[in-house]
């Protein structure tokens, strides 16, 4: 690791620069030294930065603005002389951690060129923008706006193992500019970054560069993976015009030459800075197109159940997408039994082992479907997550399984600093925000934890029923029965025992005997071990003791046999 350093610091990116060569060297060193827990921006100020101890960030804001120096400087390292580095350092925004990822250096391996293209349109693997550097007098602004983008592409722009692609793929063209005024192409330009940058987050869906050529040459791979896994380009416009800025973004499916989505967008100069409505937009095009009840999902689940023998990595994904929807035990089985599957032919597939790792979890929470003569479900759990991040520290999706798994062993410590990583990579990301809410509330962080399943329902605005579950029993505990009995019905989630669980626990503290124990009879049908020891039951969902006490006169008043 320290020769990676080295090579890092003699290059021209860092050989000028003292002050980033300290910086980077100090966060390496002490993460080597196992003292990554201090580090902070208090610590850096203090030993890089020459700060006294009254150092206050709110006042001095030396700390983050080197980072992101920091970061860029790291980006322009590996987009150039250390593109065929082994290693990889990254600083992950929202802290001072380094990430360090080994790296696949192999050239990408194009498959055999196409009629039409030829080898001198094909473009340089590390200039994924070149039109950035023929905007005059803007070049160091709109690089800062590229960082993340450029980080998620080089990891995107590695060939998977068995030299096939493992899911759908989208091209963001350049967003044109539609004012008439050639200065302002940087917003344009500035727009397309954000939108790729965003979209690279979600990564079960690789994102290509916006280059004609290269375009071409992916669009042109060969027809087997055209007929498993879509082709989409994003294309969008841009006007300004008096302090308001309009926008439009379409999504085209390759595969039929359909326009499948389009939507504009506005923002106010005045009431919102250019760099803000660019982030605001860019997430919110990133959400509506790969959220898993996103454009791409949507089309490309209708195309999965036409391959209803499949066991392609992401065919699965697809499927536990839909399994998340309903939580129904029979469609449990069936997708857990897929993505086993798909692991073994696929074994370097990280989202595969993601969401596999909840699969598990459910075996132990909600009973469904378990195999204790084979394993212990939480122990698979935690084996697959920790398989998830090694293959892929930088999917959000890895810690989130990573938090799930800890949170079913109740190693809360280790589960909240999964959780806030997920949040790092993705902070916008609806479906991390009300798991990571939803778990956080009902072990009795309910400020915090209802703070972030509030924040992903204004991202999604067709969520699925789990998001409510947290303000469900927030409003029971209140006293709320009516808003409560509201959360549960706009659940819709009738194969989930649990919920016919919470209604009878309203409906018996709301005095409503009867609506109780149908609810109860209910959960009798669906889950009849559940009366076994309803307590229990309990903890393995993860409430707090508080709750349970709560929820359990609730179901006594609603019938419930006092069985614990």
């Amino acid at each position: 690791m320290r020769a990676q350093l080295a090579r890092v610091l003699a290059s021209k990116d860092f050989s000028g620069s003292p002050r980033l060569s300290r910086f980077l060297t100090f966060v390496v060193e002490e993460k080597l030294a196992g003292r990554e827990a201090e580090l902070k921006g208090y610590t850096i100020a203090l030993a890089v930065f020459e700060r006294g101890p009254d150092f206050d960030p709110a006042t001095d804001p030396i700390v983050r603005v080197e980072g992101t120096r920091l970061r860029r400087a790291l980006t322009q390292y590996y987009l150039t002389g250390g593109v065929n580095d082994p290693i990889r350092i990254d600083l992950p925004r929202g802290g001072y951690v380094p990430v360090f990822t080994l790296r696949e250096v192999e050239p990408v391996t194009a498959p055999a060129e196409p009629q039409g293209l030829s080898a001198s349109s094909q473009p340089a693997r590390v200039r994924l923008f070149p039109w950035l550097q023929n905007l005059p007098g803007v070049t160091a602004p709109l690089a800062g706006l590229a960082v993340a983008l450029l980080i998620g592409f080089l990891v995107q722009f590695r060939a998977p193992r068995d030299g096939g692609l493992l899911g759908p793929t989208i091209a963001v063209m350049p967003f044109e500019n539609l004012s008439g005024r050639a200065e302002e192409d940087y917003f344009s330009k500035g727009l397309t970054v954000q939108v790729a940058s965003a979209l690279a987050q979600y990564r079960e869906i690789s994102v290509y560069s916006p280059d004609g050529a290269a375009l071409a040459q992916k669009l042109a791979v060969e027809e087997r993976h055209r007929n498993r896994f879509g082709y989409y380009v994003l294309t969008g416009s841009v006007r300004r015009s008096n302090g308001a800025v309009a926008v439009n973004a379409s999504l085209q499916d390759m595969t039929s030459g359909q326009v499948i989505w389009s939507e504009n967008y506005l923002g106010s100069i005045t009431s919102e800075g250019l760099i803000q409505i660019e982030d605001r937009i860019a997430q919110t095009i990133a959400r509506q197109v790969a959220l898993p009840e996103g454009e791409i999902a949507r089309l490309e689940m209708r195309r999965a159940a036409t391959r209803a023998g499949s066991f392609a990595a992401y065919d699965c994904l697809l499927r536990a997408y839909a399994y998340w929807r309903v939580l129904d035990p029979s469609v449990h089985a069936l997708v857990r039994d897929c993505l086993e599957k798909a692991i073994q032919e696929q074994p370097q597939y990280s989202a595969g082992y993601a969401a596999l790792t909840f699969l598990y979890v459910d075996e132990y929470r909600y009973g469904f479907n378990p195999r204790p003569d084979q394993y212990d479900a939480r122990t698979r759990a935690l084996d697959v997550a920790q398989k998830a991040v090694l293959l892929d520290p930088l999917n959000a999706y890895s810690y989130e399984a990573l938090y799930g798994a800890y949170f079913a062993l109740n190693d809360l410590g280790q589960a909240r600093q999964a959780g806030e990583r997920a949040l790092e990579l993705n902070p916008n990301n609806p479906e991390i925000l009300a798991d990571f809410g939803s778990k956080i509330a009902v072990r009795g962080d309910w400020v915090y934890g209802l703070s972030l399943v509030r924040k992903a329902l204004s991202l999604n605005p067709t969520p699925p029923g789990w998001y409510l579950t947290p303000l469900a029993y927030d409003a029971y505990r209140r006293g709320d029965y009516e808003l409560a009995r509201q959360y549960i019905r706009d659940m819709n989630m009738p194969a989930y025992y649990r919920s016919h669980v919470m209604r009878a626990m309203v409906e018996g503290a709301a005095g409503n005997r009867e609506e109780a124990e149908r609810a109860l009879e209910r959960v009798r049908e669906l889950r009849p071990q559940f009366f076994n020891d309803p307590v229990g039951e309990m903890r393995r969902w993860g409430l707090s003791e508080e709750m349970i006490g709560e929820a359990m006169d609730g179901l006594r008043q609603g019938g419930l046999s006092p069985q614990s």
